[in-house]
């Protein structure tokens, strides 16, 4: 009859590997979720950019509206259609105190494909404005623009026209 020997020398080794196996994959897992959020407090903060943007539009648009400092009037401006966008030609601050029938104008219209059409901020962000005229109200478009992110703003003004 044989004897039958159990050597228990790899066990020790063996346990230890598949220990370090479920350390490693837990601490990739984890380390997995915080790049993701990472990405995801990145996206956030360009897209709140974005917004802000588009918020300093919103406000710049209103602003001259209730300033007067000008007015949408499109047989001024000649071919304009729904889906011009507005480039403003002054900064914040060094506008004439009236924009209407200043040289050149505050406010006049172009095509959006035109790189013209974004107005950039301080903080690397831009917006764009596309005014739409429906029936006797005027709808505004302001499209915040940071790093790949957009966002919208809708303005509109009910019987302007």
């Amino acid at each position: 009859m044989s004897k039958i020997t159990f050597n228990k020398k790899g066990n020790t080794l063996l346990l230890t590997i598949l220990i370090l196996t479920a350390v490693l994959t837990s601490t990739l897992m984890a380390a997995g979720l915080v790049v993701q959020g990472i990405k995801l407090n990145r996206s956030q903060k360009w897209s709140t950019s974005a917004y802000f943007a588009a918020e300093a539009a919103a406000e710049r648009i209103v602003w001259f509206d209730f300033k007067k400092l000008f007015e949408f009037d499109e047989s001024s401006w000649g071919d304009a259609k729904d889906g011009y966008c507005l480039k403003f030609n002054y900064d914040m601050g060094d506008e004439p105190a009236s924009c209407l029938g200043a040289s050149p104008a505050c406010v006049e219209p172009v095509l959006c494909t035109d790189s013209s059409a974004v107005s950039s901020l301080a903080n690397s962000a831009g917006y764009k404005i596309i005014y739409e005229k429906d029936d006797a109200d005027l709808k505004l478009m302001c499209i915040g623009i940071y790093s790949g992110s957009r966002r919208n703003i809708e303005i509109k003004i009910p019987d302007y026209y």
